[in-house]
């Protein structure tokens, strides 16, 4: 995963994609950065709630899925 990016406060939607195939994860939430690195955290320690996408991370991992936002709005 393309850990890049800045850490900004604001609402919004977010991509998880996989780089290896069209395999996509949709989110939102409050506040993006924080979610973003609560995902990379889950991630990293084995413990993400969706375990499709903990399974996919451990196989390839984390180089193989880029993180974007896909909307941000006023929260």
């Amino acid at each position: 995963m393309k850990w890049e990016g800045k850490r900004i406060k604001v609402a919004g939607i977010y991509l998880i994609k996989s780089l290896r195939d069209d395999r996509i994860y949709v989110g939102s939430a409050v506040n993006l950065s924080q979610r973003f690195w609560d995902h990379r955290k889950s991630l990293l320690r084995g413990i993400h709630d969706n375990q499709r996408l903990q399974n996919f991370f451990n196989k390839y991992g984390k180089d193989s899925f880029e993180f974007s936002f896909l909307e941000t709005c006023q929260s």
